[in-house]
């Protein structure tokens, strides 16, 4: 078998997965890279790259592991699954020149409700995984500093911006600014995940004196138990003030409908939704987050203002704050730090 020099293993995402194997395509040296895409519903995938998809690892497990020897470098995207944390187990020699690209919800693990087995299982797992991985990618602090703690990592902390879509788009024709007496568009949450917590966002809304706003809720993707509760609920307290979105848009489309929101309202008691945030506040936008959670810290280390989910403020931010803040968007997050940072990754730097 010849040698891969860097191999991905990447559990199919709709949203992610085709993207980022594009990105790898258009900017850089395609014949270096393979690709491991596994998942119950692996789609077609669009681009020129070697690409090995499964349904589960297991089912090819010698192809597989011998992917893993032979590749120079390994970059896992997300350790959400079982399999995956088992599969690495079994293959913990190989972990030393790995980079794990920390997404948020393969880190912070703690389930809502009542812990089942397999979540005893999956921390077991991680225990014994996440230390052996040579390198972790993030661009928030935060996130590595609680790998080491909860799972005892000891790898390097690789910088990197992960994805596309934690890359600011600005609008061709520049951020337009809200009349000051417009009626307030606000954003809540980013999908139907139960960690949104719309509803708590809903009972401050209704207290507020304001009243002259519209909510749009991303439910396009997530539980569709919290995706009905939480549209049966906005249309029962807002009316036609309540715009749910329950298709996935074009990234154009989004970006378009981020660049009119006045307000963006995260309530995630963890890391979540860094794509929305970033371009809201490029955009110019008042974002609420709670003041516990690790992009909190970021944004503030940054110098950009946001607002805590604690007392919501619904004004528009003071011109020359959504200045400040567009402009730290503008140079932190752009796409030639993203190329910079996953060819330091690339080339093992």
């Amino acid at each position: 078998m010849s040698q891969t020099r860097i191999l991905h293993l990447m559990h199919w995402d709709p949203k992610f997965v085709p993207s980022m194997i594009r990105f790898v395509h258009e900017h850089f040296d395609a014949t270096e890279h393979s690709f491991v895409v596994y998942g119950n519903s692996v789609g077609e995938i669009d681009a020129q790259l070697p690409v090995t998809s499964c349904k589960r690892l297991f089912d090819q497990y010698s192809l597989n592991s011998e992917l893993l020897k032979t590749a120079t470098r390994i970059v896992i995207h997300g350790l959400f699954k079982q399999e995956v944390l088992l599969f690495l187990a079994l293959n913990a020699s190989e972990l030393s020149k790995a980079y794990w690209v920390m997404w948020g919800g393969d880190l912070y693990t703690e389930p809502s409700g009542k812990k089942k087995l397999s979540w005893y299982s999956g921390q077991w797992l991680r225990r014994r995984v996440i230390p052996r991985i040579g390198h972790l990618a993030t661009y928030i602090p935060g996130d590595y500093d609680y790998a080491r703690a909860t799972f005892g990592a000891r790898g390097q902390r690789a910088d990197c911006l992960m994805y596309q879509s934690n890359v600011f788009h600005p609008p061709v024709g520049g951020v337009e600014t809200s009349p000051k007496n417009s009626t307030l568009k606000i954003l809540i949450g980013n999908s139907a995940d139960p960690s949104n917590r719309h509803l708590e966002v809903f009972d401050q809304l209704e207290r507020s004196p304001q009243q002259d706003f519209v909510a749009y809720v991303p439910l396009s993707y997530g539980c569709q138990k919290t995706r009905d509760q939480v549209v049966e609920q906005g249309r029962r307290r807002f009316g036609d003030r309540f715009h749910p979105l329950l298709e996935i848009l074009t990234p154009d489309q989004y970006w378009h409908l981020l660049e009119n929101i006045d307000i963006g309202i995260f309530n995630h008691k963890r890391q979540q939704g860094m794509g929305n945030m970033i371009s809201l506040l490029g955009y110019g936008a008042r974002v609420h987050l709670r003041s516990e959670v690790t992009p909190w810290h970021l944004f503030r280390q940054l110098g950009c203002e946001v607002t805590s989910t604690e007392s919501l403020d619904l004004s528009r931010l003071p011109e020359s704050v959504s200045i400040r803040n567009r402009g730290i968007i503008e140079d932190h997050f752009s796409l030639a730090r993203l190329l910079d940072q996953w060819g330091s990754i690339f080339r093992g730097d």
